[in-house]
């Protein structure tokens, strides 16, 4: 089942990276959560959308994830992602004022291309739908580094 779990996240951070939401939405279980960087839980699949659709707005650019590692618990349907994420701050369709100046702020802080490290634990139902997404990082505001991550 390992492969079958590491199959899984190499095809689910390919379309997170992508920004493809509602391809992302069917790896989630109904009974679903997100914990996000900061702290918050989004619970259920609709809050997990809602959520998730907050990342891919585009107030903090385009964000791909590279991974650096991966660990997997196949007997308890576990893995740990260790990943870089490196944001590319480019026009996004849609945004609202807000969003547009906290990406002019990002941008004129951090530059056009940044990156910063961290991690997803992952915990899987038997049909291998996550049940949980706990993401982390370094520090409580991660140290963005301009330039891109290292591939």
């Amino acid at each position: 089942m390992a492969n079958d779990i590491r199959s899984v996240l190499h095809t689910f951070n390919e379309a997170f990276s992508n920004q493809r939401l509602d391809e992302v939405m069917e790896y989630f279980a109904d009974n679903s959560e997100f914990r996000e960087m900061n702290g918050h839980t989004a619970r259920g699949k609709d809050k997990v959308r809602k959520a998730i659709k907050t990342v891919f707005s585009g107030t903090y650019g385009k964000l791909t994830f590279t991974e650096k590692a991966m660990l997997v618990d196949e007997q308890n349907n576990t893995a740990s992602f260790a990943w870089y994420c490196q944001h590319d701050m480019l026009p996004v369709e849609g945004m609202t004022f807000a969003q547009k100046c906290i990406a002019a702020f990002i941008k004129l802080r951090f530059g056009k291309s940044f990156h910063w490290e961290g991690m997803d634990y992952f915990v899987f139902n038997d049909d291998l739908k996550i049940v949980s997404k706990q993401s982390y990082g370094r520090a409580a505001i991660p140290k963005f580094i301009r330039g891109s991550a290292p591939r």
